[in-house]
């Protein structure tokens, strides 16, 4: 690869990382396509991880099944919103 390329790679924008995560796998595959088709780079998982990367957004289901809620995260959404990163919460729920 010529030096110039490399050079035009670097500077294209970076890919958005987002954080997915719902326990309804048909709405975590219907939202990771549509992140995909604007460009982000999906991490998409149907329970709320112990965070060890790093992401630029973070779109949650609220509940998760079983009595599960996102409500059990509160310090760790509370961390991400300390470090800057932005939270969308989707519910069904008043």
């Amino acid at each position: 690869m010529s030096k110039r390329a490399v050079q035009e790679d670097d500077d294209l924008p970076r890919q958005p990382k987002v954080l997915l995560v719902d326990d309804d796998l048909a709405s975590l595959r219907a939202m990771e396509a549509l992140l995909d088709q604007w460009g982000c780079a999906v991490s998409a998982l149907a329970h709320f991880p112990v965070l060890s990367e790093t992401y630029d957004a973070v779109i949650t289901d609220y509940d998760f099944g079983q009595g599960h809620t996102l409500a059990r995260y509160r310090d760790p959404v509370s961390e991400l919103v300390s470090r800057g990163i932005s939270v969308a919460v989707i519910s069904g729920h008043h």
